[in-house]
């Protein structure tokens, strides 16, 4: 039975670590866009947004309100 436990921490160990990997690739690839757009004023505000802590209630209204801006802004 202590494979059983062993699979599960690999298992876990494997998720984090591509979770991860894949949340510091789409950070890398956000501030790669944000540079593009020229705005210093975008950039000052995006990297405060980023270096504030945030709860889970908040993270949801933000990705809701992110979703909305990019359908109506089409």
């Amino acid at each position: 039975m202590a494979y059983i436990s062993g699979v599960k921490s690999l298992a876990s160990h494997v998720v984090g670590g591509a979770a991860g990997a894949l949340g510091r690739i789409t950070g890398t690839l956000g501030e790669g866009v944000s540079a593009l757009t020229m705005d210093d004023k975008f950039r000052k505000e995006r990297r405060s947004r980023l270096n504030r802590k945030v709860g889970i209630a908040e993270s949801g209204k933000n990705l809701i309100r992110g979703v909305f801006g990019g359908i109506s802004k089409t």
